[in-house]
């Protein structure tokens, strides 16, 4: 994806990051041990989730870090928007020589 340097197309990359996020905390959300038939799946199950609840934890702060660079994305976006309009704004009023 390529930004350029337009509102849309910070709110559209923005999407993208939500969509990430969206995806690493539903990855995350799959990852659940279970119990196991024999002591031995039992030992590693429960291995496993102490293993997962790291994991989570990692791959919960990636999915926050992505969300909050979308919203990064989008309030750069509103504040390239205003600053384009009083741009316009500021040039109307200009005068040539």
């Amino acid at each position: 994806m390529t930004i350029s340097f337009d509102a849309a197309s910070w709110a559209k990359a923005a999407g993208a990051f939500d969509d990430a996020a969206g995806g690493v905390r539903g990855f995350s959300a799959s990852m659940s041990p279970g119990g196991g038939a024999t002591q031995s799946d039992a030992a590693i199950a429960s291995a496993v989730a102490r293993l997962v609840a790291g994991f989570t934890s990692a791959v919960n702060g990636l999915a926050g870090g992505l969300a909050g660079d979308a919203e990064a994305m989008r309030a750069t976006g509103a504040n390239y928007a205003a600053q384009e309009a009083a741009n316009a704004r500021g040039g109307a009023t200009l005068r040539q020589a």
